[in-house]
């Protein structure tokens, strides 16, 4: 038996802007958030930690454009930041760190089409994105590196639906998607690699809410999901696994706000979560307590 709670808030604050857009990333074994507001085009780099005031900012500014899409990956031992903005469908990639001054870009270009939900994934050492685009629903597979052009795709295709939450896990030594739906708030299972056809599911379902607010963690070398729906401010947590019948959940509960973007960072060897709500620009921190193979 699995057991799970979210505890008590240890740093709430509210902020004077919403961040739509964030991601975290690690430096020097500490842990620091990138965050992106669609209004103003602000963006910030704060400390990430249970001791962070809620307010400090590193470092901040503006960009001309909105980037709606941000996937951070790790190349020889440095972080990159890879964004994408529905504005021309423009996308750069950058270095992602406390000394970054927040405009230079290593490459940049546009898309054809708008990708609103991407993922990144490890193979053999390579990184490689997936990428979906509510546009006749395709998705494509690339490298992912400050080498690759930003077109050259490995794999390409069309799905049925659009999928607005992608989830990339790995289980014994192999990677997989989670992927979910507004559309009748279908998920699915499946293998991801560059091996992968793009529609062979392992698993699939329907959910009675849509949840557009997920993110995994680890706890022991297992695989959870947080999700959290605007229907009645419901979240979930539950073991995310090819086993899993995408339905049993570990705990759950109703909140007064709706938060998203919600993300998960790690210190100390426990699980926190972040949350950040456009009702009133309310953040939280709370640490994510999972016991496992409780009797």
């Amino acid at each position: 038996m699995t057991l799970a709670k979210i505890g008590d808030e240890l740093i709430t604050e509210y902020w004077q802007n919403y961040y739509q857009t964030m991601v975290t990333f690690n430096e020097d074994g500490r842990n620091f958030l990138f965050a992106h507001n669609k209004g103003k085009k602000r963006w910030f780099i704060s400390k990430l930690s249970t001791s962070w005031d809620g307010q400090s900012e590193i470092k901040s500014g503006d960009y001309q454009k909105y980037y709606n899409c941000m996937v951070k990956f790790i190349e020889n031992g440095r972080n990159y930041l890879f964004a994408h903005s529905d504005q021309e469908n423009r996308w750069f990639m950058s270095e992602l760190s406390i000394s970054w001054n927040g405009q230079s870009e290593i490459k940049s270009g546009t898309y054809q089409k708008f990708y609103g939900s991407m993922v990144k994934f490890t193979e053999n050492g390579k990184n490689y994105l997936f990428a979906h685009s509510e546009k006749e629903n395709r998705w494509f597979i690339s490298e992912l590196s400050t080498s690759w052009d930003g077109q050259s795709e490995i794999k390409s295709g069309n799905y049925a639906n659009y999928y607005d939450d992608l989830i990339a896990f790995t289980e014994n030594g192999k990677n997989y998607l989670f992927a979910h739906s507004r559309n009748k708030n279908r998920w699915f299972i499946s293998e991801l690699s560059t091996s992968w056809d793009g529609q062979s599911e392992i698993k699939s379902g329907n959910w009675h809410n849509f949840y557009p607010s997920m993110f995994s963690f680890m706890k022991d070398g297992r695989n959870f999901l947080f999700a959290h729906s605007e229907t009645e401010r419901r979240w979930f947590i539950s073991e995310l696994s090819t086993s899993w019948d995408g339905n049993a959940e570990i705990v759950n509960g109703n909140w007064k706000r709706f938060f998203n973007p919600a993300l998960n960072f790690e210190e100390g060897g426990h699980n926190y979560m972040l949350g950040h709500s456009e009702e009133d620009n309310k953040i939280f921190v709370s640490q994510i307590y999972v016991a496992l193979d409780v009797d």
